[in-house]
This record gives C-alpha cells, structure tokens and sequence, in this order.
C-alpha cells in the first residue's frame, strides 16, 4: 500500500513537472502571464466602470473589489476546462502502466490551486505596492471559499471530461456557459448594489454566491446577506461526488476512445 501510495505521488509529481512545461515552457514570458491575465482583467473593467463604481459598496478600492471577484472565478473556471481537458492531454501517457487518468487529473487540480494561490497574493502585494487598502479581516475564511470554489470547479470539469467522450460539443457548450458566468456571478458588482427585481434569477448562480462570501469575509465594509454557504457546499460536494464517480466509472472508455 505505501509503495503504491509513493508510485502515485511520484507519478502526480512528473505529471505536474510536464504540465508545467507544456503551459509555460514554450513562452518566454509565459510565468508572468499568469499574472499578467487577472492584472489585464482588473485593469480593463476599472477603466470601463471607473475607479470609484456605484457598483461596489463605499470605501473600497474597486480595483481590489475587482482583484478579490476575477481570481476566484479564474481559478473556478480553470479547473473546468483543465479538468475537461485531462484525458486528452495526457493521452499518449496512459500507454504506461502507472499512468492513469485520475492521476492526471489530480496533478492538473494540484498545479492549478498553486498557481492561481500564488497569483492572487501576487496582484494583493502588487494593490499594496501601488497604495489600496489590501487589508484582509478573515485570511481563512478566504482560503476555505477559494477552494470551495475549486472543487466546485474540479468536479464540472470531471463531468465535463467524461461527457466530452459521447458529445463532441461540450467543450462549445463549457464555453458559453463561463462567458454568461463572467458576467452574472458579481466579478464586477455587489448585489446589494442590484435592483432587487434580478436577485431571484441571479442567485440561481452558485459561482455568485461564493464571491459573494469570499468578499463578506475579505472586506469589513461589506456585511452580505447574498451569499449562502450551504448552497455553495451544496454545489461543491455533489459536483465533486458526481464526477469524480463518473470519472472513474468512464476512467477506461475515455482512454480508449
């Protein structure tokens, strides 16, 4: 047991090493667009709304509020498509016998919460350096909702992953449904700043509702009645059951397709 349990960290390990490779290894400059990307998006939505929106609660620095929406959903979204994505990417690795799709998976997972963990501390020191008020009341309750919002994220992109092998489609479909998700889960704007009439159909969103929490816990100025946590573990622990059962249910067809 302990030494497969080693051949499988060791295996997480290459897999991750590889991917790191195959992301950044070809771009010169492809770490620092990690980085660059959120930074792009904060920059481009505060000089579109301003500096100071009516769409964020007072005495906030709208970029922050920016910073602490657009990294969450990044990293939500990144474990979708990345997830989605694992069997074909890794497919002419599978032909090794200590290969197997959950370990790519799990290596994607890993290298996705280190690289969006350390981008969102970056932009945070970048804000501080630049003088915005940076300051975070509630560290882990931050930490424990940014990863809810992963999980949530891992356990789509599984059912994505295993869906993508009978409908050629998903992958078009994964994508429309994140640009509708970029503009309805609060990346951009507080729902207490929302006219009520559009609560009931925003709030369907359980991307929202974690922004929602993870900026209550972040700013003392904002106070949330918005964000329900047992909906958005709701949202994670079913997701992340589902596909990873499914995933390793379809584990074989996905491969040999």
């Amino acid at each position: 047991m302990l030494k497969r349990a080693s051949l499988v960290i060791q295996v997480i390990n290459a897999l991750i090493l590889r991917e790191l490779k195959t992301r950044f290894g070809g771009f010169r400059f492809g770490y620092l667009w990690a980085v660059g990307e959120p930074v792009a998006h904060v920059v481009v939505l505060s000089a579109i709304f301003g500096f100071r929106s009516p769409t964020t609660p007072e005495g906030i620095d709208f970029p922050v509020f920016i910073a602490t929406g657009i990294i969450p959903y990044l990293f939500f979204t990144r474990m979708v498509t990345r997830g989605m994505t694992t069997v074909d990417g890794n497919r002419p690795l599978f032909a090794y016998p200590q290969v197997r799709p959950f370990d790519a998976l799990a290596a994607r997972a890993a290298l996705e919460a280190v690289i969006q963990s350390a981008v969102f501390m970056l932009v945070i020191g970048l804000g501080a350096w630049l003088g915005y008020d940076v300051a975070c009341q509630n560290p882990l309750a931050v930490l424990g909702i940014f990863i809810a919002l992963g999980m949530f994220g891992l356990g789509i992109g599984a059912l994505a992953c295993v869906a993508d092998t009978f409908v050629s489609d998903v992958g078009q479909v994964i994508g429309i449904v994140m640009r509708v998700l970029y503009f309805t889960s609060g990346i951009f704007f507080s729902m207490e700043r929302i006219p009520t009439e559009y609560h009931p159909w925003l709030l369907w969103n359980p991307v929202l509702h974690g922004l929602e929490l993870l900026r209550e816990s972040y700013f003392r100025q904002i106070d949330s009645s918005f964000g329900d946590p047992a909906y958005l573990t709701w949202w994670m622990v079913a997701s992340l059951a589902l596909g990873l059962l499914t995933f390793h249910v379809y584990r074989s067809r996905m491969v040999a397709t």
